[in-house]
């Protein structure tokens, strides 16, 4: 019986198929285009695998005046720009072994899709589409989409050691779609993890990013944990000293990921923070640097993880200590007050606190007031001319003049500040100190020592 499935296609895409089928070859729709419509995703990238070689689709395009990408020409992908759309076309192929564990070693170009489908990661990408034709599905792909399954095109072992990019690919698909491996699969997956280490540590990040910013990646990230524990040493931290600690940990780190919100940097900072705590502090640092991180996103994991001892609590000075702390940056306090409620406790009291927590943050980003030196009525120039003399005092005096502003000792006018800063009754530390941060933790030590307990330096 002819299979009746319709799947909506771009347009731009539809005539790159449609020009190569008028030259006398087959072409169909596969890969992530397929089997996100098939999920009910919209699709934004599609991909055309053909009987043509890329020569001939070169030249196809070519004489329509269309300019073709040809960085893939080895392993016969070429891409087709249409009105800003670029659409990768690949030749029917049939692959060797992959020494880098990457790419293969050899191809054999073949002339029919289902050879090529049989190269395939997962049978849910091993699908093809023809808007006349219908589905290819010689694997059961879209059954498997329908069961809600991530299965290895035959055997899994085989296809991982191919690429052990697809064990990471395989966790994020479970992530990105709430799907579970295949019995087989998943066995392969936890057999085959050392495998891993064979990856350029830009390719294990990128899958490691697109899994932690998936709507709920916690349960993956506890039943996959070993695949982790590669991707991130210690990250098991296996001398834990205490029998069942480690699953606690996992626990903790699982509901954690899964509370905070989809950012990569508050993500990253769920899930490291056990490890920080256990490992000492730089072992998430240097966890990332490892991996090969993005500075911006080392940083700012690292930011977070450093000032999780800075409670916030629903009052407005107290948001905007906290912002002053780190550079009048509310953005950052948000993430910070996100990650602190998604370490701690849940149940109503925390939900609720939370609620009021979300609404002072409001308030105050409507009216920040001053929240850095630069936000002052005056500067150190100011304070130079007025007879104060240059040097690191001018800086403590500017960040002294923020404290008593933003508590309202005095109104963020030029006249009121340089009369403050000359009356001699400022708060006083030095340059090199951060006045707000020792704020925070003066006030943190005195909170510990009338709870008697004992906090870390």
């Amino acid at each position: 019986m002819k299979d009746t499935t319709h799947i909506p296609v771009d347009p731009r895409a539809l005539a790159v198929l449609r020009a190569i089928e008028a030259e006398g070859e087959s072409a169909w729709f596969v890969g992530g285009c397929v089997r996100d419509a098939l999920i009910g995703r919209p699709a934004h990238d599609f991909d055309i695998a053909t009987s043509a070689r890329w020569q001939r689709v070169r030249a196809i395009f070519q004489a329509q005046g269309r300019h073709v990408i040809e960085a893939g020409a080895k392993h016969g992908s070429v891409g087709v720009v249409v009105d800003g759309l670029v659409v990768e076309t690949t030749t029917y192929r049939v692959e060797s072994s992959y020494s880098d564990g990457r790419r293969p070693d050899d191809v054999a170009f073949v002339d029919e899709v289902s050879l090529d489908l049989a190269r395939r990661d997962f049978c849910m990408n091993a699908i093809a589409y023809h808007p006349e034709r219908g589905l290819c599905d010689p694997f059961g792909g879209r059954s498997d989409i329908e069961a809600g399954v991530v299965r290895a095109v035959g055997d899994a072992r085989a296809r991982f050691e191919e690429d052990p990019l697809r064990i990471l690919r395989a966790v994020r698909f479970c992530a990105q779609l709430g799907f579970v491996a295949a019995e087989g699969t998943r066995d392969a997956i936890l057999e085959s993890a050392g495998d891993i280490r064979r990856i350029a540590k830009e390719r294990v990040l990128s899958e490691l990013e697109k899994t932690l910013v998936a709507p709920a990646p916690g349960t993956v990230i506890a039943q996959y944990a070993p695949v982790i524990d590669e991707v991130i040493p210690d990250f098991l931290h296996e001398d834990a000293s205490r029998v069942g600690e480690q699953d606690a940990s996992l626990e903790r780190t699982a509901r954690a990921v899964d509370a905070a919100p989809a950012q990569a940097g508050i993500r990253f900072a769920a899930l490291l923070a056990d490890m920080e705590k256990t490992c000492g502090n730089g072992a998430a640092r240097n966890a990332l640097r490892t991996l090969k991180a993005p500075r911006k996103l080392i940083d700012r994991a690292c930011a977070l993880l450093d000032a999780l001892d800075e409670k916030a609590s629903a009052c407005p000075l107290r948001i905007r200590l906290l912002a002053a702390a780190h550079g009048g940056d509310l953005g950052f306090v948000r993430e910070l007050v996100a990650l602190q409620r998604a370490l701690g406790s849940a149940g109503d009291a925390a939900n609720e606190e939370g609620v009021r927590m979300q609404g002072v943050l409001d308030e105050v980003e409507r009216d920040p007031g001053p929240l850095k030196r630069s936000d002052l009525a005056i500067g150190g120039g100011d304070l130079i001319k007025a007879g104060m003399a240059p040097g690191p005092g001018v800086a403590s005096t500017l960040d002294a003049l923020l404290f008593v502003a933003i508590q309202g000792g005095v109104d963020n006018e030029r006249t009121a500040l340089l009369e403050c800063a000359m009356s001699g009754n400022l708060p006083r530390e030095p340059a090199a100190e951060n006045l707000f941060k020792k704020v925070l933790k003066r006030e943190l030590t005195n909170q510990a020592k009338h709870r008697n307990i004992q906090i870390r330096a």
